[in-house]
């Protein structure tokens, strides 16, 4: 006898296969739609905290320039190179505002985070005018004692 031959139990078994079988294919269809859905929702959060991350990490860049620079003021002697490093002083702080409103728009979730750093940012910014008044009047000794002052302050702050 042929496999084919009993037409009847063939015809039971596929019929008791069949809802096995619509199972697996919606079950297939089901999890590819959800797959798709999970990975383009995935692929949106990392290309928003991507780019958020890179904004923050160019504004810790120009929180580090800002101290580098009000060190290299302090050091220079020449007045003219001294207006250079306080105008990039400026672009620096401008730079900071920059990268920290642009983290803020592709993350929408640590605005909070972001707003407390730049409140921080700024009031180093603010800390630090006494120092830059004193090296553009040449007292390099009062803007060094002043940088000490404000380096023991932010450690006890942060």
């Amino acid at each position: 006898m042929g496999l084919l031959a009993n037409f009847k139990i063939r015809t039971k078994i596929i019929i008791a296969l069949l809802p096995l079988a619509i199972m697996v294919i919606i079950a297939a269809l089901y999890s590819s739609d959800r797959m798709s859905t999970i990975d383009a929702r995935y692929s949106a959060l990392l290309d928003h905290d991507v780019r958020a991350l890179h904004e923050l990490t160019l504004a810790q860049a120009h929180n580090n320039k800002l101290g580098l620079f009000l060190y290299k003021e302090i050091a220079e002697l020449d007045p003219d190179r001294m207006a250079v490093i306080d105008g990039e002083i400026d672009q620096t702080v401008t730079d900071f505002h920059t990268s920290m409103y642009d983290a803020g728009r592709e993350s929408t979730d640590l605005a909070s985070e972001i707003d407390a750093a730049t409140a921080l940012f700024d009031r180093s910014v603010a800390d630090s005018r006494p120092v830059r008044a004193a090296t553009q009047a040449q007292q390099n000794d009062k803007a060094m004692k002043l940088m000490g002052q404000q380096a023991a302050t932010s450690a006890r702050r942060g």
